[in-house]
C-alpha cells in the first residue's frame, strides 16, 4: 500500500490579543486526487468575557453562517445556545447555579420568530434552602400536551438504619422512566452494595410521578422486584456480582487493582470464564488463557507500545487438537492510524483470476479523516 503525498498540508492558527483562537485553516488533501488540496476553514468569535459567542465550521464559514452561537449569563453558565443542527435551546439557572428550567427544540424563522410548535420545556426542583438543595423531581412538557413528571428523587435521612447501611444524605429511591430503583446498603468507598429495580407495570403508558404521595407512584410499578447484590474491595472495586436470577459473576485482582481471572455462576455451577492473566510493566495484557483453554497472545511495539499483534489459538493438548484460530497483525501510520489488519491464520485465495488476500486497508487523507476501506467477506453460500 503506497503511502499518500500529504507534503505542505498544514495547520494554521490565528490568535488574537488573547491568545483566543480565532481562526483555524486546514488543507485537505484527499489521496485519490493528490494534485488538488482544499482549504478548510474554521472561525470563531468571543465576547468580552472570553467566551465562545460564535463559531463556523468549514462546512458554513463560507455562507458566512455559523454553526454555533451562544450567550451566557452573569455566572457564564450558557444562557443561550443556537445550533445549526440541534435548534435553539434555552437553560435558566437559580441563584446556586443549578439548571431550573430549560427549553429545547426551538427553532428560528426566516422572519426572526420562534417556532415553539416541537419545544420541549423541562423544569426541575430543589431542595429548600435549610437542606443540602439536592434534586428533587424533573418535569418534562411537549408543546401541547400536559407536562409529566418524569423522574424524582428520594433521598435518606440520617438514622440508625440508614447509618447502618450507609445511606445517610444518599439516593434511596429513583423514580425514573423506566419504573424504579431503590439503594438498599452503600459501601464506604461509594459503591453500591445492594440495588433493586421495579419496572414499569405498563410498559406501553408513559411515566408519569405527579403528587407527592409515594403510594400512587408504587401502584404504576410491577410487583417484580428484581434485585442485584455487589462485592467490592477495600479500594471499592467490584469483585463479585449476583443478578436478579441469581447467576453471579467474582473476579480476581492482583495488587495493582487489575484483573486476572473471572468466574461466572449459572443455576448453582461455576464456570471458569478466564482462567489466567498475564500483564506487562505499563498494565497491557500480554496472556489471557480462557475458561475453554483457548490462549490469546498479544503483541505489542517497544517504541510505541501501540498493539502489534493479537494471537488466538488452541494449545497442544487441548481436547479439540492445537490450532491457531485468528492471528491479526496491525500496521500504523506515523500518526497512530490502523493502516492494516492482515490475519495469517487465514489462507490467501483465488477468484475470478483475482488473488485475495486476509487483509484490510485503511486510507486517510491529510486531516487524518477515514476515506476508505478495503478487505474481504466471506459469503455463506447456505443463504
Amino acid at each position: 500500500m503506497s503511502t499518500p503525498d500529504y507534503s505542505k498540508t498544514p495547520t494554521i492558527a490565528v490568535y488574537d490579543n488573547r491568545h483566543l483562537a480565532v481562526r483555524t485553516l486546514e488543507w485537505c488533501r484527499h489521496p485519490d486526487t493528490p494534485q488538488t488540496t482544499e482549504i478548510r476553514p474554521t472561525r470563531c468569535q468571543y465576547d468580552a468575557r472570553g467566551f465562545l459567542s460564535h463559531s463556523a465550521d468549514p462546512r458554513l464559514a463560507a455562507t458566512g453562517l455559523n454553526n454555533f452561537a451562544c450567550d451566557y449569563d452573569l455566572g457564564g453558565k450558557a444562557l443561550r445556545t443556537c445550533s445549526a443542527d440541534a435548534g435553539t435551546s434555552l437553560t435558566l439557572s437559580d441563584a446556586a447555579g443549578r439548571a431550573v428550567l430549560g427549553m429545547s427544540c426551538l427553532v428560528e424563522t426566516a422572519s426572526g420568530s420562534m417556532d415553539m410548535s416541537r419545544a420541549v420545556t423541562t423544569r426541575r426542583q430543589y431542595e429548600g434552602s435549610s437542606l443540602p438543595g439536592r434534586l428533587l423531581s424533573i418535569a418534562e412538557q411537549v408543546s401541547g400536551k400536559p407536562e409529566r413528571v418524569t423522574e424524582r428523587l428520594l433521598w435518606s435521612e440520617s438514622g440508625a438504619e440508614a447509618g447502618a447501611n450507609n445511606l445517610a444524605g444518599a439516593c434511596i429511591r429513583h423514580y425514573d422512566p423506566s419504573g424504579c430503583v431503590e439503594t438498599g446498603s452503600i459501601a464506604l468507598s461509594g459503591l453500591a452494595l445492594s440495588v433493586t429495580r421495579w419496572l414499569m407495570k405498563d410498559d406501553e403508558v408513559e411515566a408519569d410521578w405527579q403528587g407527592d404521595d409515594r403510594r400512587e407512584w408504587d401502584a404504576q410499578l410491577d410487583g417484580v422486584a428484581y434485585a442485584t447484590l455487589s462485592q467490592g474491595d477495600a479500594a471499592g472495586r467490584v469483585v463479585g456480582i449476583t443478578d436478579a436470577v441469581g447467576n453471579r459473576q467474582r473476579a480476581a485482582l492482583d495488587i495493582a487493582g487489575m484483573p486476572t481471572g473471572r468466574w461466572l455462576t449459572v443455576n448453582g455451577e461455576e464456570q471458569v470464564i478466564v482462567r489466567s492473566t498475564t500483564r506487562s510493566a505499563a498494565g497491557q495484557v500480554l496472556l489471557e488463557e480462557h475458561g475453554n483453554g483457548v490462549v490469546v497472545s498479544r503483541e505489542y511495539e517497544p517504541q510505541t507500545q501501540r498493539l502489534d499483534r493479537i494471537k488466538t489459538e488452541r494449545p497442544a493438548g487441548h481436547p479439540q487438537g492445537a490450532g491457531v484460530l485468528q492471528d491479526l497483525r496491525y500496521e500504523y501510520d506515523p500518526v497512530g492510524n490502523v493502516k492494516c489488519v492482515r490475519n495469517d491464520a487465514e489462507e490467501t485465495r483465488f477468484w475470478r483470476n483475482q488473488q485475495v488476500e486476509p487483509e484490510n486497508q485503511y486510507g486517510y487523507d491529510s486531516l487524518y479523516q477515514l476515506v476508505s476501506a478495503s478487505g474481504r467477506e466471506k459469503v455463506n453460500l447456505g443463504q
